[in-house]
């Protein structure tokens, strides 16, 4: 996949991790919001987080070309499936190398609707735009040193993160 996708990857080709919440900004909203679902119920799997250490969970996630919720009677049917790894804990997607090219891409959102936008202005007005700089100034601080915190301390992946990542 190309384009600013923020992906941690391994330095031996075993795949790549993302984030739950960079995954919504590059992968379909519907499949995304499945998978942290069924994160919640599913078995252990064998694969350990590059962050904590601990083992992930495994999804078997189907995906189609719209973004249209479950229960919606225009979604189109299922195209392909996908198994991939999920550390509820970071909230981080684990996808084996090839299954992120293979998942749709995030589709654009519609254009607001003329009372949302309204709703924007007025928060705007109120807040202005500095409140949603600081936000994501401040989820990047957060996740890197949560990331760095966690990848020191395991002993193996902390030497391989000092060399190759930090």
């Amino acid at each position: 996949m190309t384009g600013d996708l923020a992906t941690w990857t391994c330095p031996a080709g075993h795949g790549a991790g993302l984030t739950v919440t960079e995954a919504y900004h590059h992968l379909q909203d519907d499949e995304i919001h499945r998978a942290w679902e069924a994160a919640k119920t599913a078995p252990t799997g064998s694969h350990h987080c590059p962050m904590c250490a601990r083992l992930m969970v495994v999804v078997t996630l189907s995906y189609g070309p719209d973004e249209l919720a479950d229960d919606d009677a225009t979604k189109a049917a299922p195209t392909g499936q996908e198994t991939i790894e999920i550390c509820t804990e970071d909230e981080l997607i684990w996808l084996a190398p090839g299954e992120l090219d293979a998942l749709p891409a995030d589709l654009p959102n519609s254009e607001p609707s003329a009372e949302e936008q309204a709703q924007i202005d007025t928060i705007r007005q109120a807040f202005g735009q500095s409140l949603v700089d600081d936000a994501h100034q401040e989820e990047a601080a957060t996740l890197t040193g949560h990331m760095t915190r966690h990848l020191s301390a395991h002993p193996f992946v902390g030497q391989v993160a000092r060399r190759h990542w930090l």
